[in-house]
């Protein structure tokens, strides 16, 4: 479970301040559908961050007993000049999971093929979506994130197989 306590979110920008949520006290048990649903900058990707670690509250305290995937299709935290392979076996290092599994689960997943060695900023938009899809279902976490960046694809690219 990922539990909130008096969570707030507060972005300056250009001498104004943007009070995006104040004192959110919620949790996120394991194995439960959540759907966080709002209009765009209403800060539902900055929440999806929060429940995986990726940035820290402005102030509160989240506490986390539940592994946690990114975001699904996300390559935020991937070095672009290095290949979709070295990313996934660097993160893979970073997270303790098996290298080798991991790697050989996101090329049979993500489809990409020969193309797993190519630096990442030479894939498209999809291929980049592909590579984080997989990642995401490789690490086997509690809770899975997803939001609108997995609408990203292509015809031929189907993850319900």
């Amino acid at each position: 479970m990922i539990q909130f306590v008096n969570v707030s979110c507060i972005r300056q920008n250009a001498g104004s301040t943007r009070l995006v949520f104040y004192r959110l006290n919620t949790s996120f048990p394991d194995r439960a559908r959540t759907a966080i649903i709002g209009r765009p900058g209403s800060g539902k990707s900055t929440l999806a961050r929060y429940i995986f670690g990726g940035e820290t509250p402005s102030k509160g305290l989240i506490l986390r007993d539940s592994s946690v995937t990114p975001v699904l299709g996300s390559t935020g935290g991937m070095n672009f000049n290095l290949s979709g392979a070295e990313n996934i076996a660097l993160l893979a290092d970073i997270l303790g999971v098996d290298r080798i599994a991991t790697l050989a689960f996101v090329e049979a997943f993500s489809e990409l093929g020969p193309d797993m060695s190519l630096p990442v900023k030479f894939y498209s938009p999809s291929m980049r979506s592909r590579l984080g899809f997989a990642l995401g279902f490789a690490l086997r976490c509690d809770i899975i994130l997803a939001d609108e960046t997995i609408t990203a694809g292509d015809a031929a690219f189907d993850p319900a197989r």
